[in-house]
């Protein structure tokens, strides 16, 4: 094999890390350096360094049936349905039956005032309850409807069949009257491009209504003696998923049909620019199945990507940071999601209850992560490199694994392996060393890397050494 001579200028050290979270909206070649591109298995809790994300475990057992219903009664329990049984947990992860036997469909809640706390629910076969903590008892004037919410003084309802684009409100401070004329009634919530109300949330001291493409704002919650004023907002930003609004801190987040909104006062902004690969893999004709959950910075949205029908991959979003990070590719077909005390649950259309971010397994199962970089030229687009070089600051602690790869390329069509040693782990952070041969991954204009893995691996930095070939004229 011919040779060729190098002087030490021409020997580049280059490091990235990971902390610009991610950016698929742009061309790879023009991110910034420390973006991830592509992966999953990641949260923020250690950023700006990447950290594998914390597990699930099971919460209780398995209902049996689809869940049509995760929520929360105050903030004492978590009331489920499943199949045709609504439960709740009594003791712990204990799951007892509320009695009563229902339709096998989607229900929404939402808490109130009902001679003491009441969890108000409704599903658009079986019509409205009120459960108290202990006894379920039917509301006979609430409509049958798909959407309800409530604020301090009344509650709210839409999805009615033959009237999907208006809005049922109760008496004042009484959910059981929807019939009184002058104290209940209703608020149509018409748009020119027609379509049905597919969201009701309260937020900041109004109700905010949605369509798949336009939302709008009811203002005067009041005594009856305050007319109702629905004002539209926008024509343009909708939701196409009722169940992935959540407030997160100070704002109100959802889907859209094309991006993510992040709303406050009375205004939305689109922030999904840089998870736009991912949804673009969203199954477009399940989108409403996309479920959310959050804390009080953090907004996890799980999307049915490719033919999956359910949440199969979740991405979450840090309102601090304003940075997205692949959470996961895994999620167990998700159908419904909730926070109760600062504690987050999914649950699966299998009738299994998870809670979120607890220990370091999915279920008893190693996560797995992936990680990959951008494009790397190392400052000289048209010359032909040799990698031959990776150091790899990270904490890598029993029970872990890792994989690199490395693509002579900017599409990633051949990754090659690259052998080494097997992993040492260790209790404190570390830096992993690996040789690149020359004979194994092509001489080239750039190419970038990927780690895959398991177990709870933080990376901090990533360091590669390249040698520089002389420009050919």
């Amino acid at each position: 094999m011919a040779q060729w001579q190098m002087d030490s200028s021409k020997t580049t050290r280059k490091a990235n890390n990971f902390s610009k979270g991610l950016d698929t909206e742009h061309s790879s070649f023009f991110v910034d350096e420390n973006c991830v591109i592509d992966g999953y298995g990641f949260d923020f809790d250690s950023y700006p360094a990447v950290k594998v994300r914390a597990g699930r475990t099971n919460y209780g057992t398995s209902g049996g049936a689809r869940t049509n219903l995760l929520t929360r009664y105050g903030n004492k329990y978590l009331v489920r349905a499943v199949g045709t049984k609504l439960q709740y947990n009594s003791s712990g992860t204990t799951w007892t039956d509320i009695s009563g036997s229902y339709s096998d469909v989607e229900w929404a809640a939402a808490n109130f005032d009902v001679n003491g706390p009441a969890l108000l629910l409704v599903n658009p076969t079986n019509g409205g309850y009120y459960w108290n903590g202990s006894s379920m008892s039917s509301i006979s004037q609430m409509p049958k409807g798909k959407y309800i919410t409530t604020d301090s003084l009344r509650a709210y309802l839409a999805g009615v069949s033959g009237e999907e684009d208006y809005i049922y409100y109760s008496g004042f401070q009484d959910a059981l009257d929807f019939t009184s004329e002058s104290n209940s009634g209703t608020v149509q919530y018409y748009t020119a491009s027609g379509g049905a109300i597919s969201g009701l949330y309260s937020y900041n001291g109004a109700i905010w209504v949605f369509k798949k493409d336009s939302f709008a704002i009811i203002y005067h919650t009041g005594n009856a003696e305050l007319s109702y004023r629905l004002v539209q907002i926008s024509d343009n930003i909708g939701c196409v998923a009722s169940k992935t609004i959540c407030e997160v801190g100070p704002y109100l987040m959802w889907l859209g049909m094309d991006d993510v909104y992040i709303g406050a006062g009375d205004a939305a902004r689109g922030i999904g620019a840089p998870i736009k690969k991912y949804l673009d893999q969203i199954n477009k004709s399940a989108a409403g199945n996309a479920v959310a959950f959050s804390t009080n910075r953090r907004y996890y949205l799980c999307i049915p990507t490719g033919s999956n029908t359910y949440p199969d991959t979740c991405l979450v979003y840090d309102y601090i940071y304003r940075m997205w990070l692949p959470y996961s590719n895994n999620l167990p077909s998700i159908n419904a999601g909730v926070t109760l005390n600062g504690d987050c649950y999914a649950a699966s259309t299998s009738g299994q209850t998870f809670k979120m971010n607890d220990g370091t397994t999915d279920s008893g199962t190693t996560i797995p992560w992936m990680v990959q970089s951008r494009p790397f030229d190392d400052g000289i687009k048209e010359a032909l490199k040799e990698l031959y070089e990776l150091h790899m600051l990270g904490y890598f602690p029993g029970g872990s694994t890792l994989k690199v790869q490395i693509a002579p390329d900017d599409t990633g069509s051949n990754w090659f392996d690259i052998e080494y040693d097997p992993i040492s782990t260790s209790n404190s952070t570390q830096n992993k060393n690996l040789i690149v041969p020359l004979d194994t991954v092509p001489l080239c204009n750039y190419y970038m890397y990927k780690l895959t893995g398991t177990g709870p691996v933080t990376i901090q930095e990533v360091q590669r050494y390249s040698r520089i070939l002389p420009v050919m004229h």
